[in-house]
């Protein structure tokens, strides 16, 4: 606000930026989690479609929204994400990875609530991953590695919807 930009804007401004800034942390950390062996590309290949869709989708679906709401929408995630560390609940392993419609379903998802909040989707990516047997270890590289996609698609769409609102 302090920079003089419109309130309308400030959430919306906040979430582009905080993707276009996983852009480098994300290939920075994919590397690395690459060289020790712990990104399942196969995962990576099948769940990106579904994130770029949820993730570039996500943002014109936050262009339509208030930065009021978006400010609370953040909070409650952020409140829910605490209780579900603090709780120390963790998904029971009990499936597979889904096959191609059920990734590209969960990659839309992760990809809409990673534009909303601004995210590299590791809060939800991981959990999915660990829910259908991957190991935790595997599932953090693997989450790093989608946060690219999801870090593209974001700031895009972002930039997208700033343009059309511009004055």
């Amino acid at each position: 606000a302090w920079q003089g930009v419109a309130p309308d804007y400030l959430m919306h401004l906040a979430l582009g930026t905080s993707l276009a800034s996983i852009i480098f942390t994300a290939v920075s950390s994919a590397l690395a989690h690459h060289r020790r062996g712990a990104v399942q590309w196969k995962v990576v290949r099948g769940i990106t479609p579904g994130i770029l869709v949820g993730t570039l989708g996500g943002t014109f679906v936050a262009a339509a929204l208030s930065t009021d709401f978006l400010q609370i929408f953040f909070a409650l995630f952020l409140f829910f994400v605490a209780w579900q560390m603090l709780s120390g609940r963790k998904p029971n392993p009990n499936r597979e990875l889904p096959g191609a419609a059920g990734m590209l379903g969960a990659g839309g998802v992760i990809g809409v609530f990673s534009s909303l909040v601004g995210i590299g989707g590791g809060t939800l990516s991981v959990p999915f991953m660990v829910w259908c047997n991957v190991g935790l270890h595997k599932a953090i590289g693997t989450s790093a590695a989608i946060g690219f996609p999801i870090a593209v698609a974001g700031t895009l769409g972002y930039l997208l919807n700033g343009l059309r609102a511009a004055p």
